[in-house]
């Protein structure tokens, strides 16, 4: 999402060359010649709007979030006053042997799906992330994971991606959501707004709206209509509050 709105034309990746050219990257090492770390990614496009993407290497899950926001707050990388939109938990969802997340069959079984794959410590970790973000200079929305499409996957997946994503439905995604939400209300009401629609769009779009073969990310032209759903019409509103001229805070949706 990020990256889509910093496209000059309709691709099916990349950015366009003239925002290619404006990013700055600031990569940032854990320990020196270390592979683990962040990036952080800053962009100047739309009347001189500064976009900043902060990256984790490897997976984006909350706990490696958490790591690379702390880091990025104290070394200054994040000190202007900004809107913070987050989301980390699809990720949460994958089956490894790796980090032995798959619960027993039967308990799966009888909750309808193949493996019930979510990741333990995932509500730990986001209520770890939140408490961070409240270090944030300038006020927090959290976008709900957007929905999957596991019919899309092809059709000659190997068996070791099949196992992979086998925790990608949208029942799963539907309680990563429900985790978030119960945090946002119990613990974090006044730092963090809830942002539903991404879920409700990405649901809403079958083969059609998605790159060939893959059962979460959208094409362009569906990438194109939910930036706009989710940013382009919020911008002046979210960017006047994130400079403290709007004195409320809209939860109408």
């Amino acid at each position: 999402l990020w990256g889509s709105l910093l496209c000059t034309e309709a691709t099916t990746s990349g950015f366009g060359a003239a925002a290619e050219a404006s990013i700055q990257n600031h990569d940032v090492d854990y320990e020196p010649g270390s592979r683990h770390g962040f990036s952080v990614a800053d962009a100047f496009i739309g009347g001189g709007l500064k976009w900043t993407f902060l990256k984790v290497r490897g997976q984006q899950r909350a706990g490696a979030l958490v790591k690379a926001l702390e880091q990025a707050l104290d070394r200054g990388l994040l000190a202007e006053r900004a809107l913070y939109v987050v989301n980390a938990g699809l990720w949460h969802l994958l089956c490894t042997t790796q980090h032995a997340q798959c619960l027993q069959e039967a308990h799966a079984r009888a909750h309808g799906v193949e493996c019930d794959c979510l990741d333990p410590m995932y509500g730990e970790h986001l209520a770890r992330l939140f408490t961070v973000l409240q270090r944030a200079n300038g006020p927090v929305v959290w976008r709900y994971t957007t929905a999957v499409h596991p019919q899309l996957f092809p059709e000659r997946m190997g068996p070791v991606d099949r196992r992979k994503f086998r925790g990608f439905t949208d029942l799963n995604v539907r309680r990563l959501n429900k985790i978030a939400d119960t945090l946002i209300k119990e613990d974090f009401p006044t730092q963090v707004t809830a942002r539903r629609d991404a879920y409700n769009f990405t649901l809403q779009r079958g083969a059609g709206g998605h790159i060939k073969g893959d059962a979460r990310h959208l094409a362009s032209g569906a990438l194109g209509s939910l930036v706009g759903l989710l940013f382009l019409e919020d911008a002046c509103d979210y960017g006047r509050l994130a400079r403290g001229l709007v004195g409320r805070w809209w939860q109408d949706w």
